[in-house]
C-alpha cells in the first residue's frame, strides 16, 4: 500500500467528523493540498495550489468558519489505529507548545507572550497565539529497531486565560 493510499485510509475516518459529504470532501481536499504546498499552508496559497483561485473562495473558507466540526474529531482515526500497534501496559504521549507570531490585533485569542528566543537577561515580548499540541508515542524500537515515532492526537488553541 503506497503512502496516499494509507493517508487516505485514515482521512476516511474523517466522514462521520462532517455532517455534509461536500464538507468531508472538501476537507479532504484541503489536507491532501496543505502537504504539498510550497511555504506557508495558509487557506489561499493551498486554493491557489490547486488552481481554484480564479473562482469563488468563500466554500472553502466556510468549511473552517461556518462548517459544525470539532478539531480532536480529525484525529480520532489516528489514534484507532494506533493503539493495536502498542503493546505496552502505558501508553506514552509527548506535549509541545508552539507560538505563532501575529500582526493583527482583532484576533481574539492573540496575547501579548514571552519570545523563546530572547536571551535569559533580556526578556522580548511578541503578540501572538499558542499551541499546545500532542503526540502518541509508538514505541517503532520493539519490533523495527527504529527510533519511537510522534504520532500527533491533539492539537488545542491556548487561549490568555489559560496560560499562567
Amino acid at each position: 500500500m503506497c503512502l496516499l493510499e494509507c493517508f487516505l485510509e485514515i482521512l476516511s475516518g474523517w466522514k462521520d467528523s462532517f455532517s455534509k459529504q461536500p464538507s468531508y470532501q472538501r476537507a479532504v481536499l484541503l489536507a491532501i493540498a496543505s502537504l504539498c504546498v510550497f511555504g506557508r499552508a495558509c487557506i489561499s496559497r493551498i486554493i491557489s495550489f490547486l488552481g481554484l483561485d480564479q473562482r469563488d473562495w468563500s466554500c472553502h473558507y466556510k468549511l473552517f468558519s461556518r462548517s459544525f466540526w470539532r478539531e480532536q474529531d480529525l484525529f480520532d482515526p489516528i489514534v484507532k489505529k494506533a493503539l493495536p500497534n502498542i503493546e505496552e501496559p502505558f501508553i506514552a504521549v509527548a506535549f509541545d507548545d508552539t507560538k505563532l507570531k501575529k500582526t493583527g490585533k482583532k484576533i481574539k485569542t492573540a496575547f501579548y507572550q514571552r519570545d523563546p528566543l530572547s536571551p535569559p537577561f533580556h526578556v522580548n515580548l511578541f503578540y501572538g497565539l499558542r499551541f499546545l499540541q500532542g503526540s502518541l508515542l509508538l514505541p517503532m524500537y520493539k519490533k523495527n529497531d527504529q527510533p519511537p515515532r510522534g504520532l500527533p492526537i491533539s492539537f488545542n488553541l491556548i487561549s490568555r486565560k489559560n496560560c499562567s
